[in-house]
């Protein structure tokens, strides 16, 4: 598309000058894009169908998940708290999150307390809505250390994004301590949590299908806790360095065949001295 819109919108840090020569490379750039590269790695198979509506080309997008460190601890008992760790917005979740809570509340509430970890533009909504309750801590900004221990004292980690995530980072952290995740069943979440098995799916947007995959996450402590195993064994296969290194690679060397025999057939036309055509 043309860059006319982006220029008029300031879609760059909402300035249409620092707008302008960022559309004006990009649309410059975009031939060279569909030319001259191999392959894209797309982090998500939600993310490669959103840039094959775009326009760009399925054949040269490839799906290859981000991979996640071991995190040095798991979980080891049924766990602490819930845990909604990430930027306190509006498309995250967070006022999904707190109207489901209230609903779980007004309910009797359940066995464990929730921890909000994070900062962002709904920090002092979140910080108020927290302030004096019993079932709610609102805990801030946490070190990379502390996000460790938090996620593996968790019974469910919580990603009730409204909008449609491109990975879910925080999902792929708790399977790598053995924890359940609790996220909304759009976008790249489908792909990260098997419902029933290594967590549960919610309707996106609903309070009340939350509020009820919160109750079911915490009322049957074995099954959390099949749940979580079931999370760990998904991480071991599918997005722990090993494997991600392994994938990628795989992902370079077919690039790389693809490209010698584009460039083997271009040769052999050209010894012909047919240049390819007829």
């Amino acid at each position: 598309s043309a860059p006319l819109p982006a220029v008029r919108h300031g879609c760059y840090r909402s300035s249409r000058l620092a707008t302008v020569p960022l559309a004006v490379s990009l649309s410059v750039n975009r031939r060279r894009w569909w030319s001259g590269v191999e392959r894209f790695f797309c982090i998500s198979a939600a993310q490669r169908d959103v840039l094959v509506q775009a326009g760009m080309p399925a054949e040269r997008l490839a799906v290859k998940h981000n991979f996640v460190p071991e995190p040095g601890v798991c979980r080891a008992g049924a766990g602490e708290h819930l845990l909604y760790l990430g930027r306190l917005a509006e498309v995250k979740g967070v006022r999904l999150l707190m109207a489901a809570w209230d609903e779980i509340a007004a309910g009797g509430g359940v066995s464990v307390p929730l921890v909000i970890a994070g900062a962002g533009p709904l920090e002092r909504e979140v910080a108020a809505w927290a302030a004096g309750r019993d079932d709610v801590r609102y805990v801030g900004l946490l070190d990379p250390a502390e996000c460790r221990k938090a996620i593996a004292r968790s019974v469910a980690v919580l990603a009730p994004s409204t909008w449609l995530e491109a990975f879910g980072l925080v999902v792929v952290e708790a399977m790598a301590a053995g924890v359940p995740a609790v996220a909304a069943g759009h976008g790249a979440f489908v792909e990260l949590v098997e419902d029933g098995v290594t967590g549960l799916l919610h309707r996106p947007g609903e309070p009340a299908s939350l509020a009820s995959c919160i109750r079911r996450i915490t009322a049957r402590p074995a099954r959390n806790r099949e749940m979580g195993q079931a999370a760990r064994l998904r991480y071991e296969q599918g997005f722990s360095p090993a494997v991600g290194l392994e994938r990628l690679v795989d992902e370079y060397r077919t690039a790389i065949a693809v490209r010698s025999a584009l460039t083997r057939g271009g040769d052999t036309r050209a010894s012909r001295g047919d240049g390819g055509s007829r």
